[in-house]
């Protein structure tokens, strides 16, 4: 099974890679475009806004933007293995901290909105900023795995 799993390896790695970086970008569309309305708060900037002042991220409007850009411009180039590194540094810093405030503010299960679910992806973003690409990433093919 050694040799299946060794073949399988890259493509599991690519699936993952690509699954973590796509699944920003319906937040990115969310905040900065209003796609998915009817889709649960913060379901636009100001709402998003308003969240990170209540939890001390000043200036709100600012940190938004942050996150929003980071979705929208990491989460594509993550799921693309292009940049990487680059693209999973935000990525990482990101989801932790949002693991951390909702830690504290809403415990740790995910059905409450608790740490539990940001806690996974800062932990594959961190996996894909010490490991790299893989592969079959743009990042290998163009020569700079950096």
């Amino acid at each position: 099974m050694h040799a299946l799993y060794d073949a399988l390896a890259p493509w599991a790695w690519l699936a993952l890679r690509a699954t973590a970086g796509l699944v920003l970008l319906p937040h990115a569309l969310q905040k900065l475009f209003g796609f998915f309305p009817e889709s649960k708060v913060p379901a636009n900037l100001a709402e998003l806004a308003a969240s990170l002042e209540n939890w001390g991220y000043r200036p709100g409007r600012f940190w938004a933007l942050v996150v929003a850009a980071t979705e929208l411009i990491a989460g594509p180039l993550l799921a693309l293995g292009l940049f990487t590194r680059l693209a999973a540094l935000p990525i990482f810093v990101f989801l932790a901290l949002s693991a951390a405030a909702h830690g504290r503010r809403d415990g740790y299960f995910w059905t409450i909105h608790g740490a539990e679910y940001p806690l996974v992806w800062a932990v594959i973003a961190l996996f894909f900023l010490i490991s790299g690409g893989g592969a079959f990433s743009l990042d290998r093919a163009f020569g700079f795995d950096f």
